[in-house]
């Protein structure tokens, strides 16, 4: 998998250790918690290479869900990085409207920072918006933006957006036109039942030519209810395919549930082309089943080959832990489909019945703007 993870994740400390300067106050109005936490059994940055038998043509089940749990890992640590930004700003004991500067010990640069009252975004009105820009970028047609802020007090809900290559120039060669959008409410008016949401969004991540697997955008919804974390979403990969390279372009879709404090967790998977244009989740994650894609590809390419398609029941069973659910422990992947290793499971393969992606074209076609810059 090669769409940088090492380098975003690296990002994660950008704000840390900054200079604070010309800034007196002793309140505080930046909320303390701004993300969900998605269990570990259904998130990893563990290596996720996908499995190949030795002429390195099937792909098998368990590597498509291991390499899910990678890309919701991805969606999680935006969240990570956003609350790290803010846990470091909070630092400065904010209250009130005001400008400020600091010399960024990332990339040595000097950051402008400004929060305003009352303002309006996607229709809404704002109690506070705070806006970060790199100095000597200001000049540029993005302005030099950074990271917007929008967020409300009480209850505690927000949008934050950031732009790596104005919140580190040393990231812009590697990450010129990334996005991150992420979305925190513990309104009830707005958390669907939940105690918490989270929404993820990241667009224009670079892409790798040599990697077919490599990821561009990303769509992610994480909600909280007790110890129950649900997780639904896509990512876009606009070069994959499996075994057919007839037409490249896989959306991963997917759905998940996870008790954080049992360490177990479910998760199913579609795997549509990123050009499907529909939300009915008959479609995504049942047409576009993970076993469906993965007998349909196998039996393709064994015709292609071999002249003659495989024996249906024994591609099935071949394909027997690509069934939904795929399930989870501490220790990652258990199994696909059958008899649950324990009835805690059930729960969970009930929640995600009521969970469905996002539409395929929606993620695919995603890019994350800044509100200054959608407004204009």
């Amino acid at each position: 998998m090669k769409f940088a993870l090492g380098a975003l994740l690296s990002l994660l400390l950008v704000f840390t250790a900054c200079k604070k300067q010309n800034l007196q106050d002793n309140g505080n109005i930046l909320p303390a918690k701004f993300k969900v936490d998605v269990p570990a059994t259904i998130s990893s940055d563990a290596n996720a290479k996908l499995a190949l038998n030795e002429d390195d043509d099937t792909i098998m089940g368990p590597s498509v869900y291991r390499h899910l749990r990678l890309f919701i890992h991805v969606g999680d640590h935006a969240g990570d990085l956003v609350q790290d930004i803010i846990n470091t700003i909070r630092k400065y004991d904010l209250s009130r409207e005001m400008s400020f500067s600091f010399t960024s010990d990332e990339d040595n640069r000097v950051k402008n920072v400004t929060i305003v009252a009352n303002q309006q975004f996607e229709n809404k009105t704002w109690e506070y918006k705070m806006t970060v820009t790199d100095a000597e970028n200001e000049q540029n047609d993005d302005g030099g933006l950074a990271m917007e802020i929008y967020w409300n007090t009480n209850p505690v809900e927000g949008i934050a957006i950031i732009k790596f290559s104005n919140w580190n120039v040393n990231s812009a060669d590697e990450f010129p036109n990334t996005m991150y959008r992420v979305e925190y409410s513990e309104n009830p008016d707005n958390t669907m039942g939940y105690d918490e949401i989270m929404r993820v969004q990241i667009s224009d991540l670079p892409l790798d030519s040599t990697d077919r697997f490599t990821m561009d955008n990303l769509m992610m919804f994480v909600g909280r209810k007790g110890d129950r974390v649900d997780v639904y979403g896509n990512s876009d990969h606009p070069y994959a395919w499996l075994l057919i390279p007839d037409n490249p372009g896989l959306d991963w879709a997917f759905v998940a549930s996870a008790y954080d404090s049992k360490n177990i967790g479910v998760a199913e998977v579609g795997l549509p082309p990123n050009t499907l244009n529909t939300t009915q989740r008959s479609v995504i994650l049942g047409q576009y089943a993970l076993k469906n894609v993965l007998y349909n590809q196998i039996r393709e390419w064994v015709y292609r080959r071999f002249h003659f398609y495989p024996d249906s029941a024994s591609l099935s069973q071949y394909l027997k832990n690509a069934d939904a659910p795929g399930m989870f422990d501490a220790n990652g992947f258990v199994q696909g489909g059958g008899t649950p290793p324990s009835d805690d499971y059930n729960a969970l393969i009930d929640a995600i019945q009521d969970l469905t992606p996002y539409n395929p074209y929606d993620v695919a076609t995603l890019h994350v703007t800044f509100g200054a810059q959608a407004s204009k």
